[in-house]
């Protein structure tokens, strides 16, 4: 059946006296509002699958439903690109002053309706992010809810009535869900389908509630939060879907962050170390209280993915002067027991920390802190499967405490808030003990510290963020006493091919690739070293040979773009030759199967080549996918008068899945990724057996004299096993035995050293100097050609740092 419409109204008052109302109250009774056409009266977008919507006849006369349609438009769908799903409403009319509601099957019946639900449909399935439109039978947007082609947060977690009545026929203009709809908490359908209540506006509502709760009918945080001996226990409230008063204090309101902070009035602690002070008060409409504020909020008690909280309470502001909060000390390292204890309060930390976590800082705004940062990978310092490891990476993260950007939006900021201020930001910078004063708190899985406005920043910034001090530079180029000799350098996916595939994996149009040949060409040449090895250039060596003069191979580019800034015929390229290259790939052939593949550039007036390059498949003995590794490059030169032979390598990445390819002693499905090494170990380690091999062969002049190095991107930290295998055959790790064991690679706020160059051990005693450049590991994820660089330096013109030997 179809159910009568009744609206509730929120009232909002000045109290003369006792404080102010922000929020919903009692509902009062109100006659049926016309309307000139169906309109959305009810939105629900609760947990789950608790999903409905309502739409209600106000136009004076019967309407057939025949005809109409439900259109969803998920994740910012274009009106050009069609609904996700559509809904047909039933053949049936709606009177006037009547309600239909439609919702997802899976809706939960527990839930206690006001009225009913006419249908269900899997299509009644939007998320809080997606937009909504209600066509007619020649499909003519009758109403609408969000901006159709913007993917935004229009009513998440929430239940949203009708108050303006005014239909929204243009899907497309900009939304504000506050100007048309109340707000009420998630799951609340008390209203949903509920029939009309005839008659004027009650005379005499109930008075506005007044901030005077007797001290014996609040409920104190802490009782809320819970605490005791066993943590577990306090992860979800101890009251958990009661209803409960509090009166608190506003310690943070930001409408990014959909609603607010409060934390118990000091007098009130109760002194529990284990129980937190402070509570989230989800409110993603309407107007927020302010910082300073005593509030007194009646709501149920709820346990958000973790995060205890009250959503969209019954709201008073206290006729009181502000009232100032003194943040609780945050001292590191701390177990999430003891994050759990400071869920919501205001903190601040004690030490000084240091920038170990960039990814993150830029797609979500989370830059990581740690204490004795940055941190490091726990296979760079043991062995996968020595305790140590794991234990360092469980005392890792209690090092580690994110700040957070008060908003959960992917790339919300362009660019993030602490590129706002801070171009010189890089790992290892530090955040004196102190400075950062922010409520902690949780959301997807992890604590985080949302920041209070803090004095030291940019004035133009939208919110003054707490700012590091820039205590690690950017480094210069080594400059190596006997010289720069070999370096090693991936390259970030050098495509002068643009697109965004498996395939086509580098820029993305000609405005990225000329920010990164910059970049790159500047780096290149400051480094300066005799023969540079690359890792991750474009495998299209095949257009050496396919007679078409409109391509050409990445590493031709390269090295004219770096003669141009030279000024001079500085660089050239090893070419392979035909007879090395397969036809076969992702790429349609190359050098390998992959769509990336090595490289070796040189300065002709420094060293010679001796013999051609070669090369072999070194994923050949593989089963299932056996697409793996990329194959090494090898070639001879005189150098300094040695003749060495380099092998450029890249072996099989951690983001990779090998659980489908087998090898010489292990099976489909073995190569899981299950311990600390991540995925692909074992074909790392037959790789690097392979490799051994292949240089060792004898008979191959290339490798005659014995004197070989292997450099390159081995995807391998320093104490797993691939490099083991390698250090156990007898090559020398340079950067372990000379460099000071530095890393070249973050990855999830780690830091460790994928990148290397090994000596045989006839041309290690030759080797006098070993370094690496420190200019990329360091710098933040937003400096990369195609996210938001600063300029054209060789700072961030990759994600890996070079490495660069010197000879005698």
């Amino acid at each position: 059946m179809f159910h009568k419409h009744k609206r509730r109204l929120a009232v909002a008052s000045l109290l003369a006296i006792s404080g102010t109302i922000v929020a919903t109250a009692g509902p009062t009774q109100a006659a049926d509002p016309a309307t000139d056409g169906l309109v959305i009266s009810e939105y629900v977008e609760g947990s789950s699958f608790n999903k409905a919507i309502e739409i209600y006849n106000g136009t004076g006369a019967p309407v057939s439903l025949s005809g109409y349609q439900f259109r969803l438009y998920s994740n910012g769908r274009s009106l050009g690109e069609g609904p996700s799903s559509t809904y047909d409403f039933p053949s049936v009319d709606l009177a006037d002053g009547d309600v239909f509601v439609v919702a997802n099957p899976s809706f939960d019946d527990g839930l206690v309706l006001g009225g009913g639900i006419d249908d269900e449909s899997s299509a009644i399935n939007f998320n809080g992010d997606d937009a909504i439109t209600i066509v007619d039978g020649a499909g003519t947007v009758v109403d609408s809810f969000g901006q159709v082609g913007e993917q935004a947060n229009y009513g998440a977690n929430v239940t949203l009535r009708r108050t303006d009545f005014a239909r929204d026929t243009d899907p497309a203009d900009a939304f504000d869900a506050s100007a048309q709809y109340e707000a009420f908490g998630s799951n609340d359908v008390s209203d949903l389908g509920l029939p009309e209540i005839d008659g004027d506006p009650d005379p005499d509502p109930d008075p506005d509630p007044v901030c005077d709760t007797p001290d014996a009918d609040l409920t104190l945080i802490s009782e809320i939060q819970g605490s005791g001996a066993d943590p577990e226990a306090r992860y979800d409230s101890p009251l958990d879907g009661q209803t409960h008063t509090i009166r608190a204090v506003v310690t943070l309101a930001d409408s990014d962050l959909n609603g607010y902070f409060v934390q118990e009035e000091p007098a009130d602690s109760d002194g529990d170390p284990t129980s937190s002070e402070g509570l989230f008060v989800f409110q993603s409409s309407g107007t927020l209280p302010v910082e300073g504020d005593t509030v007194e909020l009646t709501d149920q008690v709820t346990a958000y993915f973790g995060l205890t909280q009250f959503s969209f309470p019954e709201t008073v502001v206290c006729d009181v002067d502000p009232v100032t909060i003194d943040p609780t000390p945050l001292t590191l390292p701390l177990d999430r027991t003891g994050r759990e204890a400071l869920e919501s309060m205001l903190v601040t930390t004690t030490q000084d920390l240091q920038v170990t976590g960039l990814f993150s800082a830029y797609a979500y705004g989370e830059l990581g802190l740690a204490l004795d940062g940055p941190l490091t990978q726990a296979t760079s310092a043991f062995a996968t499967d020595d305790p140590a490891a794991a234990a360092l990476e469980a005392e890792n993260r209690t090092k580690e405490l994110l700040v957070n950007d008060r908003n959960e939006q992917f790339d919300d900021f362009t660019p993030y808030p602490w590129e706002l201020f801070d171009d010189g930001l890089s790992a290892g910078d530090t955040m004196p003990a102190g400075r950062l004063v922010g409520a902690l708190n949780y959301s997807f899985s992890e604590y985080k510290v949302e920041p209070l406005d803090n004095e030291v920043g940019d004035p133009n910034a939208r919110i003054f963020f707490p700012e590091t001090d820039d205590t690690v530079p950017v480094p210069s180029a080594p400059s190596l006493s006997n010289g720069n000799d070999i370096a090693s350098f991936n390259v970030l996916n050098y495509f002068n091919t643009f697109g965004d595939s498996e395939v086509l994996r580098g820029a993305r149009n000609q405005a990225q690739f000329d920010q990164q040949t910059a970049k790159l060409v500047d780096a290149i040449n400051s480094l300066d070293a005799t023969i540079v090895g690359l890792i991750e250039i474009e495998n299209d060596y095949e257009d050496f040979y396919d007679g078409d003069p409109s391509t050409e191979p990445s590493i031709v580019t390269l090295v004219d773009s770096l003669n141009a800034a030279a000024g001079y015929d500085k660089w050239s390229y090893v070419q392979p030759g035909e007879d090395i290259l397969t036809s076969e790939g992702l790429g349609g052939g190359g050098l390998g199967t992959d769509a990336i593949a090595n490289g070796i550039i040189y300065q002709g007036a420094r060293t010679k080549t001796v013999l051609p390059a070669t090369t072999f498949d070194i994923d050949a003995l593989l089963g299932g996918d056996a697409e793996n590794s990329r194959w090494p490059i090898a070639q001879a030169f005189d150098l300094d008068g040695n003749r060495v032979t380099v092998v450029v390598n890249h072996f099989k990445s951690k983001g990779s899945t090998c659980d489908d390819t087998s090898g010489p002693g292990f099976g489909l499905g073995d190569d899981d990724g299950s311990t600390l090494a991540g995925n692909c170990d074992l074909t790392r380690q037959y790789a690097a057996e392979r490799l051994v091999e292949w240089v060792e062969t004898k008979g191959n002049p290339v490798f005659a004299n014995r004197k070989t190095f292997l450099i390159g991107d081995f995807n391998s930290y320093e104490e797993e096993a691939p490099i083991e295998i390698l250090v156990d055959a007898g090559y020398v790790d340079l950067v372990q035995s000379q460099g000071d064991d530095a890393f070249t690679y973050k990855f999830d706020g780690r830091y460790g050293r994928l990148d290397y160059v090994f000596a045989s051990s006839k041309i290690a005693k030759k080797v006098t100097d070993t370094e690496v450049w420190q200019i990329n590991s360091i710098a933040p994820t937003g400096f990369l050609y195609y996210n938001d660089p600063i300029d054209d330096s060789a700072h961030a013109s990759s994600d890996h740092d070079p490495v660069v030997v010197s000879l005698r």
